[in-house]
């Protein structure tokens, strides 16, 4: 009887409600939003309870998810809309990593986590409330046009940007691959107007450095399709260097794509099983296998704190398990689920739990987390601003006022200890525009009156400061020192 009710009521609302009323007649050409009919409207709604219903890990009802659409529909006055009912079947599963997203932050995970989209090549930062480039990627559609650091931009394709942040500017510039953007800039006193191509930019989310004592450190910040080709060239240049020694750090990495997880473990483990990957319906469950009749001879330590999660935990996980590396640090955050993302018709997006991921043996990691084989914590220590140097405002070239610049940048967390040393060399000036740009200055690199006035004046009670202790011992356990 419950079911035929909520099935009536669906109905009667798809069927007296105005498609997105809310938007009025004309709002369709205006937002791009696509006119679609009650009845598919409610054909819509029940094909994604009924997805949501078979799919959800850890199980729900048709009856109770379209339950919560006719709820949301009540408390928006009665009017039916859409997308409200997406999001409100994703509300009903009561899951902290299901999420409903609009069409515009659809597109920036889908960008973020392929680490690809197509616009013109520049990192923007912000200046007097506008945006301004700050960097031109080599080869890059900015680059051919002629676009330089510090060029404020005016006008994209006729819209005016002059006092627009960079990443409303942004979603401006990205768009479909080969079309044009007209963009006008102030250069010193002089409108640029230039037309470029959008072309194909991939943003890197790992970094690799080699240290003294032939020991490298990859460092992942994030699972995103570009780190597969990335991971490739840490591998060939390890090996044409003779290098065996690794630190991966996924200390802070809270996941990503686990596709790209799953890649990295193959290219690392030998052949063989290294995960399990569990659904609702048991007959979809997958072994994970490396093929790798050639997985390089490398001695790998995984760094690990509370904030290594999902795709992270992933590898780590694959890793150990297999007897590829050790973990060091501190208990991983445990976040074993798998969640999926589906587009709807009207461009936005659920991203819903569909799994879990457990190791070779059965081992669970999701609430569970990894426990590090070499518990090391880091050291937080409070900042103690009676130690600083002090700035001299009318004299900045003094050795001391530089100390204290830096003292200052290194309480902030900007620039690491070793750089603390009175003299400015491309740390300083890097920690100097991430200060520059997150207090509204112009980006220069360079400490000037009122960069250094912000610094001076910057509250630091309560800050804290800490001592990297883990990564130290990573150094130890590997006869190195940075």
């Amino acid at each position: 009887m419950k079911q035929k009710f909520i099935s009536l009521m669906l109905a009667l609302l798809l069927t007296v409600t105005p498609t997105f009323a809310e938007n009025g007649a004309g709002a369709e050409a205006e937002n791009n939003t696509p006119v679609i009919s009650p009845s598919r409207q409610e054909s819509i709604i029940r094909e994604f309870a009924h997805t949501l219903a078979d799919n959800y890990y850890y199980g729900a009802t048709d009856q109770n998810i379209l339950y919560n659409v006719i709820c949301a529909t009540i408390e928006n006055g009665g009017v039916f809309d859409l997308d409200k009912a997406l999001e409100a079947m994703i509300i009903s599963l009561n899951d902290d990593y299901a999420e409903y997203y609009s069409p515009d932050s659809y597109d920036e995970q889908s960008q973020y986590y392929s680490a690809e989209f197509f616009g013109i090549g520049a990192v923007l930062t912000v200046k007097d409330g506008g945006t301004v480039i700050d960097t031109v990627y080599t080869g890059s559609a900015a680059d051919v046009v002629g676009l330089k650091p510090g060029d404020k931009i005016m006008l994209v394709d006729g819209t005016d940007t002059s006092n627009m942040p960079p990443a409303q500017t942004r979603q401006l510039l990205v768009g479909d691959e080969g079309t044009f953007v007209d963009i006008t800039v102030l250069r010193g006193e002089e409108l640029i107007n230039v037309r470029a191509v959008r072309q194909k930019v991939t943003e890197s989310h790992s970094t690799m450095e080699l240290l003294d004592g032939g020991v490298a450190v990859i460092d992942i910040d994030s699972f995103t399709g570009s780190l597969d080709g990335e991971f490739d060239s840490y591998l060939e240049e390890l090996t044409s260097k003779d290098i065996r020694k690794v630190i991966i750090d996924l200390r802070d990495n809270g996941g990503g794509d686990i596709n790209a997880a799953i890649s990295v473990a193959q290219k690392l483990v030998s052949a063989g099983l290294i995960a399990k990957l569990k659904y609702k319906n048991e007959a979809n469950n997958e072994n994970i296998y490396s093929e790798n009749l050639n997985a390089p001879n490398l001695d790998i330590l995984v760094l690990t704190n509370g904030m290594t999660a999902s795709a992270s935990e992933f590898l780590a996980m694959a890793l150990r398990s297999r007897g590829r590396a050790k973990l060091l640090g501190e208990k991983t955050y445990g976040k074993g689920s798998m969640q999926i993302m589906m587009r709807t018709p009207t461009g936005s997006g659920l991203k819903f739990t569909i799994g879990e991921f457990y190791t070779p043996n059965d081992e669970r990691v999701h609430t569970v987390g990894l426990t590090p084989d070499i518990p090391v914590s880091n050291i937080v220590i409070p900042v103690d601003e009676s130690q600083f140097a002090e700035i001299r405002l009318d004299k900045l070239n003094l050795p001391a006022s530089k100390k204290g610049v830096e003292q200052r940048l290194n309480a902030l967390g900007l620039l690491p200890d070793s750089a603390v040393d009175g003299y400015y060399d491309a740390y300083t000036e890097a920690a100097v525009r991430i200060f520059q740009q997150n207090r509204n200055i112009e980006v220069t690199g360079q400490v000037d009156f009122y960069t250094a006035f912000y610094l001076n004046d910057w509250e630091y009670d309560g800050l804290t400061k800490i001592i990297d202790v883990q990564m130290e011992k990573a150094l130890e356990y590997f006869g190195a020192n940075n």
